[in-house]
């Protein structure tokens, strides 16, 4: 009989964690019996379903519904007053249920229920996400072996002293910049292109440089100001950037563009489409974020060999260390780049692009990653 995995955390429709906790559940399902479950809100849109059936997968809420009638019923009332816009499940935890139903403690006794049918938790998650003390207690007084694969940055000062953390069994990091702000026994396993066969399938850089794309939420975190504010001083029509992405700051974004015609707002484009976008362009800019631990976006335009303009930020410098292009979070700093990558000849370009898709294929294909989470559970599970 197969052992049991579950995959935890507060998963949802779109993004990078999404992504992940599928990859890494297909990575398990030939040796191991892999369940998922979101500790938020997830609908059947979800990219994790691009990995698995929906039947390995449901949410705390849809146990805790499904388990209590009283919570069907406070649940049904809210369904109907906000209009049936949502699963009945996602009412669970509504005012009425947390006041007088303890909904709340009705949903932890889900996960301690869930995590006691399975031998090996993998917690996707960040360090502050709701549930985690709750998820590594109940994992630690059942004897589970808990692995916690972070997602955000970690904040040494806030998480240093934390005991619950220390009942953890490994941690999984992106890097080890991020690993190092955290004391406690650890793997990096990086990410991996996820569309990697169309990826590999885009011919390498051969020419000058002149058309960039940088794929981002536009948020003000992401700090894409400084990407627009360099292309608006280029005098050059011939260098063209796409911003793939939306977000709250998308307004504002384009009346910092200035209707520059060489700046093109492309909207949202799902993961499965982003290699029309990345074969279109000749390089790649990474902005600075500083609650990165990728980006995600970074590896795939490794696959895909695209040159990659950088801020020093998440993983990136240890994906590429020898990669001449970064930046500074200023304008300045980037339009330095820019101008330099734009001034390269073509032989040059060829080796570089050549050199980013060798990377990425000998340190992050999906065979290497997807090997590495399986050795990883093995070690706990098939001693």
């Amino acid at each position: 009989m197969k052992r049991k995995v579950l995959i935890i955390g507060p998963i949802g429709d779109f993004g990078g964690r999404e992504l992940e906790a599928g990859f890494i559940a297909k990575s398990l399902k030939d040796e191991f019996e892999v369940r998922i479950c979101s500790t938020g809100d997830l609908t059947a849109k979800s990219q994790v379903f691009d990995f698995v059936k929906k039947e390995q997968v449901n949410t705390i809420k849809e146990l805790a519904f499904k388990n209590n009638l009283i919570l069907k019923i406070t649940s049904f009332l809210s369904f109907v007053k906000h209009g049936g816009k949502f699963p009945l499940f996602s009412f669970v935890n509504n005012t009425i249920n947390k006041k007088y139903f303890n909904s709340e403690e009705k949903i932890k006794h889900q996960i301690e229920s869930i995590i006691s049918k399975h031998d090996l938790i993998i917690i996707c998650a960040q360090l502050s996400s709701n549930y985690i003390q709750e998820i590594i207690n109940y994992s630690y007084s059942g004897k589970k072996p808990v692995l916690f694969r972070t997602t955000g940055v970690i904040k040494k000062e806030i998480y240093e002293d934390c005991d619950c953390l220390k009942k953890v069994t490994q941690f999984i990091h992106h890097s080890e910049a991020n690993a190092s702000n955290l004391n406690l026994p650890y793997s990096v396993i990086d990410q991996c292109a996820y569309n990697e066969e169309k990826l590999l399938k885009i011919d390498n850089v051969s020419n000058k440089a002149r058309t960039f794309v940088t794929i981002s939420r536009l948020v003000k975190e992401k700090n894409l100001d400084v990407l627009i504010n360099a292309f608006n001083e280029i005098n050059d029509v011939s260098l063209k950037l796409y911003i793939v992405g939306d977000g709250l700051e998308i307004s504002n974004l384009k009346q910092i563009a200035k209707d520059n015609q060489s700046i093109i707002f492309t909207g949202f484009m799902p993961n499965q489409e982003l290699d029309k976008f990345l074969a279109l362009s000749d390089a790649l800019i990474v902005s600075h974020y500083d609650e990165e631990t990728g980006p995600l976006t970074g590896i795939e335009a490794m696959a895909s060999a695209r040159l990659i303009i950088s801020a020093k930020t998440g993983a990136m410098m240890e994906r590429l260390p020898n990669n001449p292009f970064w930046f500074d979070n200023n304008v300045n700093s980037l339009l330095s780049q820019i101008k330099k990558v734009s001034a390269m000849e073509e032989n040059e370009i060829i080796q570089l692009s050549n050199e980013n898709r060798a990377r990425y294929l000998k340190f992050y294909s999906m065979k290497n990653v997807s090997r590495q989470y399986l050795d990883l559970v093995k070690n706990y599970l098939c001693e």
